[in-house]
């Protein structure tokens, strides 16, 4: 019987093992329907040309014929959330950015910080606050 328990647990942990990682909500395709850096907005051309891809701990963000990839690394538990990028290829390959989000369904807010190593405080791109806010709809 005891063997029997035994065995029975290792084919367990074995399926759950097999069983897909969850997603994060923020998993996904997202495309720029919004945003404003530094007080300017972002040229529409500029936006119909972002895609920005997440999963897991990775992403991508391809502009203008330009692809960026790097790391992410999400902080739930900061009020707001954070996300803190590492880019690894690309035009700003070796460089960090700390940013603030959060998700509501299909539509993702994102305020990257442009300069330092702090966090942005709040959801702005106004001019002077060095800040880059974009909001982005899932694609479906």
């Amino acid at each position: 019987m005891k063997s029997m328990l035994t065995c029975m647990m290792v084919m367990m942990l074995a399926l759950a093992g097999w069983a897909d990682e969850p997603t994060r909500e923020t998993d996904g395709t997202w495309k720029p329907t919004d945003g404003m850096m530094d007080g300017t907005p972002m040229p529409d051309d500029f936006k119909k040309s972002m895609t920005y891809v997440l999963k897991g701990d990775k992403y991508e963000v391809s502009f203008g014929g330009e692809m960026q990839k790097g790391t992410i690394t999400f902080d739930n538990t900061a009020k707001p959330q954070r996300m803190k990028m590492e880019s690894k290829e690309g035009p700003d390959a070796g460089k960090t950015f700390q940013a603030i989000y959060t998700v509501e369904k299909d539509v993702l807010k994102v305020c990257y910080a442009m300069q330092g190593k702090e966090y942005p405080k709040e959801f702005k791109g106004d001019k002077g606050t060095h800040q880059m806010l974009i909001t982005y709809q899932r694609s479906k």
